[in-house]
């Protein structure tokens, strides 16, 4: 009788964890990052969101695969960020064989328009590309990112999208 009583408790403390888990990942699968600048604009205007456009290193910027493990996987940030924003990936990989020549050149281009000096730079815009915060790497995880992110939307008059 014992046995069986141990057993039930197992399996529903099993259950519970199994749920919380499910219910609320705290990783999540990486959200869609678009690379081609004037879509993600069209897009965001669309969807009236503000853009978040991350100049990044993918394959060699140790602080760029920290922010991305630590903040862009976290569904703390992602889900409540996707509803303000739609995510932008200027990349400067050092592998460039996946990139053309065409996204290459954008590339470049933004990163004179935006006067990127490191990495990873993560420009907060208008839907226009009009520039109204700029960060980097944060420690802290997503929540903590997703307040910073606020803060610098506050302190520029942005108001959140409803």
């Amino acid at each position: 009788m014992i046995f069986w009583f141990f057993l039930i408790v197992l399996v529903l403390a099993s259950l519970m964890i199994l749920r919380h888990r499910i219910a609320k990942p705290e990783h999540i699968a990486h959200p869609e990052w678009l690379t081609d600048f004037d879509g993600a604009k069209q897009i965001a205007r669309q969807q009236h969101k503000d853009l978040l456009i991350n100049f990044a290193g993918s394959d060699w910027c140790y602080w760029c695969k920290k922010l991305d493990a630590e903040v862009m996987t976290d569904a703390d940030f992602v889900i409540p960020a996707q509803q303000d924003f739609v995510f932008v990936l200027i990349d400067f990989p050092a592998n460039k064989s996946a990139q053309g020549q065409t996204l290459q050149q954008q590339n470049e281009r933004l990163a004179q328009q935006y006067a990127i000096e490191g990495y990873p730079t993560i420009i907060l815009a208008e839907s226009d590309g009009t520039p109204y915060a700029r960060t980097g790497y944060q420690p802290g995880g997503g929540k903590s990112y997703l307040d910073h992110l606020r803060q610098l939307r506050s302190d520029a008059g942005v108001q959140p999208v409803k």
